[in-house]
Order: C-alpha cells, then sequence, then structure tokens
C-alpha cells in the first residue's frame, strides 16, 4: 500500500453504486424504468430530474399517480353507468352492425349497355 494514497476515498462508478443499491434492494429494473417513463409522460418531468429526487418524493409521484389513474376510471365507469354503455353493448347485434357497413350492390346484369 503506497503511504501517499492513504486515507483517500475510494471513487466509485455511478453504475457501479446504482448496481449496488438494485442488488440490495433487489429492484425490479424493467419496471423502475416504466415507473420512470411515466413519470416522465404524465408530469412532464425530465428524466435527469427524475434520479435526483429523493425516494421519498419519487415514491410521492407514483402514489399520486395512482390516485389519479384511480379516480380517472371511477368517473370513467360513473360516465359508462350513468348512459348504460354496458347495457348497449350487451344488447346490441353484432349482425346487424355488419348489415349496415355493408350495403347491397346493385344487380349490373340487369343493365343493357
Amino acid at each position: 500500500m503506497d503511504p501517499d494514497n492513504y486515507g483517500e476515498p475510494i471513487r466509485l462508478s455511478q453504475n457501479y453504486l446504482e448496481y449496488c443499491i438494485f442488488m440490495l434492494f433487489k429492484i425490479n429494473v424493467v419496471n423502475l424504468v416504466q415507473i420512470k417513463a411515466s413519470l416522465a409522460k404524465n408530469f412532464h418531468i425530465q428524466p435527469s430530474e427524475i434520479e435526483r429526487m429523493p425516494m421519498w418524493e419519487y415514491e410521492m409521484f407514483i402514489d399520486e399517480m395512482n390516485r389519479q389513474v384511480k379516480d380517472e376510471n371511477n368517473q370513467q365507469q360513473a360516465e359508462m353507468d350513468k348512459y348504460h354503455v354496458n347495457d348497449y353493448m350487451k344488447t346490441s347485434n353484432p349482425k346487424n352492425i355488419q348489415k349496415m357497413a355493408n350495403p347491397k350492390m346493385p344487380d349490373l346484369s340487369k343493365i343493357k349497355i
């Protein structure tokens, strides 16, 4: 060991530190990337800002995003119930819709030229 370097802090690369954290907490990397992409898309946050967030703030964003999705789903379900969309879809006959979409073609064999 070199006495000149004794006491110097060891510098670790950011990739190695991230790898250690992932291994320590066994974080699903694919899920982490999907969540970060959702945060960037839904909240218009740059990926670099997401990386710098403290963990508590990151968790709060995820909780808020989940709450908003639940609220939107409940609102959409209430509108569907209000207008009885599910009942209409159950009673509609796909054969009738197909008949309306495909009109009869005129018989061209009866036309004399």
